[in-house]
């Protein structure tokens, strides 16, 4: 017998037989191409040319986008909605405290909503995640303050401000950006929320901008 033939074989039948090693894909910047410094009306052009493409297909099941925020509310100096295709719009939202969110929704079979926060400048260290996830579930529960109490959310905001406080404190998993944390309460299986916070940068005009992505699905 050829004891060589015969270990070659084993191996190959082990290895087309083996698990595959799970993949996760962290979540885009979907803000990417959108610079933070650009004046609005060039900002919403972009969106519009990135995101304004019809989706095409049958696997697109996910709702409308409709806005948030309820443009009356008392922390808010001004709030637009604009619709970009069918399944895509996004709102821009400024504080009277001069921070302002653009909310973005998206999405084809997954419901995926990219919120950036520009707020004053931070002087914590961007290497410092823990402080960061504080201060996305901070940003993301004023969101939820502001909500249209009509319309409100698909996500459940207030358990996606508690996944993220929570993040840092579980010493079995290591929290960085752009690592998507599952939101308990949220929904169940792959229905289950998802929140990460994708990035942080500090710009011109001492300003800081956070990157934070909500997904669901595939719906």
């Amino acid at each position: 017998m050829n004891y060589f033939l015969l270990f070659l074989s084993l191996t190959a039948f082990a290895s087309s037989h083996s698990k595959p090693k799970e993949q996760v894909t962290p979540p885009a910047n979907p803000f990417a191409a959108i610079p933070a410094t650009s004046d609005r009306e060039t900002r919403l052009k972009l969106f519009q040319k990135i995101y304004g493409v019809p989706p095409t297909g049958t696997d697109c099941v996910r709702g409308k986008p409709e806005r948030w925020v309820d443009a009356s509310h008392p922390q808010v100096s001004g709030a637009i909605y604009h619709p970009i295709a069918p399944l895509a719009g996004v709102e821009i939202v400024t504080l009277k405290s001069g921070d302002e969110f653009e909310i973005l929704n998206y999405g084809c079979e997954t419901l995926s909503v990219g919120i950036r926060h520009t707020g004053s400048y931070d002087k914590a260290s961007l290497k410092d995640v823990k402080h960061w996830f504080h201060e996305a579930a901070a940003q993301v529960a004023t969101i939820q303050g502001m909500l249209d109490k009509e319309k409100g959310s698909p996500f459940e905001l207030g358990l996606e401000a508690k996944a993220l406080e929570a993040a840092p404190k579980n010493k079995k998993e290591a929290i960085v950006f752009g690592k998507e944390f599952p939101v308990d309460g949220d929904g169940s299986d792959f229905q289950q929320a998802r929140v990460a916070v994708v990035s942080v940068e500090k710009i011109a005009d001492k300003k800081t901008v956070m990157v934070i992505v909500l997904n669901r699905g595939p719906l």
